[in-house]
């Protein structure tokens, strides 16, 4: 198993959000494990990274708290954008557990069911 410490992984995923990309997996395969190599030379696998994220999580929350305190709200937002495969919408009818919640639309790449926040 690669050696990563957590300053890395923390630094890998602060720069994600100044890198301009959407989704955290094109962004850890294309910039992290190919253009960032010579900083990053013990950098594991896109899966194995996704699971030493958990090492980080109490670190990163304080980080997260104390900069959200000094922070100015801006009132812009965004999240990942990549789009994770649910169920086949023929069968969509069949999953209650968000029944009331979900919604199904439709984009270029296809059908989709997506949870409303209201």
């Amino acid at each position: 198993m690669p050696k990563i410490s957590e300053s890395e992984i923390l630094t890998i995923l602060i720069f994600y959000h100044y890198s301009g990309y959407k989704c955290f997996e094109y962004y850890y395969k294309a910039l992290v494990l190919n253009d960032l190599k010579t900083y990053f030379p013990t950098a594991p696998s896109y899966n194995y990274f996704i699971e030493l994220i958990e090492r980080v999580a109490l670190p990163m929350a304080i980080l997260a708290k104390l900069t959200c305190q000094q922070a100015e709200k801006k009132g812009i937002y965004y999240i990942d954008a990549k789009a994770l495969p649910v169920c086949d919408m023929l069968r969509a009818k069949q999953h209650k557990v968000f029944a009331q919640t979900a919604s199904k639309g439709k984009s270029s790449m296809g059908w989709f069911s997506a949870l409303s926040s209201t």
